[in-house]
């Protein structure tokens, strides 16, 4: 039964989204859940987005029209005013929300009223075609947000209630949403469902495409101010640059490099250790899946990196491999691959 007062607001900021607007709006208004106000605030746009969103008839839809282009910020915080669920859905006028979304949503929140936002996994589609995986479990999401975004925006539903005095922030635009999971985190759970709830559209017109040089540098304040908050402790200008070594892409990799990232890696686990912040495996796992990552960039140095990757402490204590290293070995000797695999044969290797 739908309320005068909706179980849910769902925010829609628009600018010049006419190509895919359409099929956005619609798959909103097929939710099998029904109780929700469906905010639609338009910044300005100069094509046919305000023809294609007053084409609709649905009373569920409150649209709005910013006066002047305010920015994806200042246009989030006002439908943030205005919103009266308690809880907030997010969607891109260029994403697709699964029919099944925001039941699956609203009863996980409704269950765990401790947790701040809820996401989901998302399908890639566009350019890209991949789902993104991201951590079901609350800690390695917290966790997560030290190294990248474990929310995704379009896919995340906020509770009201926990929403800071200070919403998005201007200094922290292209990564607005990251910096909000970070500060909600610090006092809150956040989540994920392992289910795809949302197909999420790659295009070289996303502002992750077109911004992704500022985008980085805005994420490594968030990830630099978060592990502040967390750890009593401001990391060192040597350590700030094997963060962003870790984080960023595109560099190929270099014997200095590993070095850097290896060292700034265990710092953090010795961080972690002593104030106890978060279970010490839950931490390890993200870490090793950083470090993997990072090892795997590039290919350029052969069994050396394979040999550094596997040498990380943490692999060493837990005696396990992720299969996915071996990748690394197609790039090597074959006489190199198996002496090494010998000496290390005290290694579980596991899928």
């Amino acid at each position: 039964m739908i309320t005068n007062k909706p179980k849910v607001t769902v925010l829609m900021p628009v600018f010049n989204s006419d190509k895919y607007i359409k099929k956005s709006i619609e798959s909103i208004l097929n939710q099998s859940f029904a109780d929700f106000e469906f905010l639609i605030i338009n910044d300005g746009s100069t094509d046919s987005s305000a023809k294609i969103i007053k084409s609709f008839t649905d009373a569920r839809i409150k649209y709005i029209e910013n006066e002047n282009n305010l920015g994806i910020v200042e246009t989030l915080n006002k439908g943030l005013g205005l919103a009266r669920g308690e809880y907030i859905a997010r969607m891109d006028s260029d994403d697709i929300s699964l029919p099944e979304r925001f039941i699956k949503q609203t009863q996980f929140m409704d269950k765990f009223p401790d947790v701040a936002v809820c996401g989901s996994w998302v399908r890639n589609f566009g350019t890209v075609h991949s789902i993104s995986k991201l951590p079901i479990d609350n800690e390695q999401a917290a966790i997560m947000l030290i190294f990248d975004n474990a929310i995704a925006h379009p896919a995340s539903m906020i509770r009201r209630s926990a929403l800071p005095e200070t919403l998005y922030r201007t200094e922290y635009i292209y990564a607005e949403d990251y910096d909000l999971w970070a500060r909600l985190s610090l006092s809150w759970k956040i989540s994920n469902i392992p289910e795809v709830l949302l197909k999420y559209r790659v295009h070289h017109q996303q502002i992750s495409q077109k911004k992704s040089s500022v985008q980085n540098d805005v994420a490594l304040k968030i990830q630099i101010n978060l592990i502040s908050s967390l750890f009593g402790l401001m990391p060192t200008v040597e350590d700030l640059a094997a963060h962003r070594l870790l984080t960023s892409y595109g560099a190929r990799l270099q014997k200095k490099s590993l070095d850097e990232v290896e060292h700034w890696l265990m710092k953090l686990v010795k961080m972690n250790e002593d104030t106890e912040k978060f279970n010490r495996r839950n931490f390890n796992v993200i870490v090793e899946k950083y470090w993997k990552n990072f090892c795997m960039r590039d290919g350029s140095l052969g069994i050396y990196v394979f040999k550094r990757c596997v040498g990380l402490p943490l692999y060493q204590n837990n005696k396990r491999l992720d299969l996915s290293i071996l990748s690394l070995l197609a790039r090597s000797s074959a006489y190199s691959v198996w002496h090494y695999l010998q000496k290390i044969s005290k290694i579980k290797l596991f899928q």
